[in-house]
């Protein structure tokens, strides 16, 4: 019998999606500040494209990813905006190494011994829910990635039961 278990999670925006959200809004003002001031034709230009810029990011900012487990398989998903799905990280059961919690002193040793090893991050990106982040060490064709997800209560329980080798 297939254990299957889906999760999605809503992630903050980062400094990325900070600062285009900012600038946008800096073009708009400027676009304003012509308008008024110096050319009319040149600050609507300007304020329609700073609009524009300010609609893209605030499109973008809204993300979530959503985890599919399906035994010890996972498909990593971005989804933007509730309508715009994308596959972004995929790993089969014979690919994992270990599984460890991101907070423990075994993780931070495999950071510190594998110089070469590449984060993926796929988490919420709240610092307070690290406790629930754990760090899936998967072989790949590039070396070792270690993928960061933050596990609900019912997928940890999936994750004990499929990974119980190599969960740590």
């Amino acid at each position: 019998m297939d254990r299957y278990t889906e999760q999605i999670l809503e992630k903050k925006p980062d400094i990325k999606e900070k600062l285009l959200m900012l600038g946008a809004i800096l073009v708009t003002a400027m676009g304003v500040a012509l308008l008024l001031f110096v050319d009319f034709g040149a600050g609507v230009a300007v304020g329609v494209l700073g609009g524009f810029l300010i609609y893209l990011a605030k499109n973008s900012s809204y993300a979530e990813y959503e985890y599919l487990f399906i035994n010890a398989d996972l498909d990593v998903a971005r989804i933007i905006n509730k309508s715009t799905r994308k596959d972004i990280y995929s790993f089969k059961d014979g690919d994992v190494q270990r599984v460890l919690p991101y907070n423990s002193d075994k993780f931070q040793n495999e950071l510190e011994v594998n110089a070469e090893l590449s984060l993926k991050n796929f988490t919420s990106g709240n610092k307070d829910n690290q406790d629930m982040w754990y760090a899936f060490l998967v072989n790949a064709k590039n070396g070792t990635n270690a993928v960061i997800l933050e596990l609900n209560e019912k997928t940890l329980e999936h994750v004990k039961e499929c990974f119980k080798k190599k969960l740590n």
